[in-house]
């Protein structure tokens, strides 16, 4: 059976700089230039720079909530609740798109 005749799909994570972002893109469209029905998700920071990086390339993507690594003791909570909504929201992506 040829790859263009089996739906494949790809979930790509990573974010926080575009740098990040680039390879993935990268590996990205060639799996889509293989098969007709390869279909990809990219699950980012909220960066801006991510939604601009991954809009200037066409891509599907969700951005998750993110809080930068505690510095004193008081940003452990709200770090940890941050996180927690992060897995929480790609968990649920991740089970739609089923990659």
């Amino acid at each position: 059976m040829s790859a263009d005749k089996v739906a494949r799909r790809f979930a790509f994570d990573g974010g926080g700089s575009g740098g990040h972002l680039t390879p993935s893109i990268a590996i990205a469209e060639r799996l889509t230039e293989r098969s007709s029905k390869a279909s990809v998700m990219f699950l980012c920071s909220s960066r801006a720079v991510d939604a601009e990086v991954l809009t200037r390339h066409g891509a599907r993507f969700h951005a998750l909530p993110s809080v930068p690594a505690p510095r004193s003791p008081r940003q452990v909570v709200p770090f940890l609740r941050g996180q927690w909504r992060a897995i929480t929201e790609a968990t649920a992506h991740l089970r739609d798109f089923a990659p």
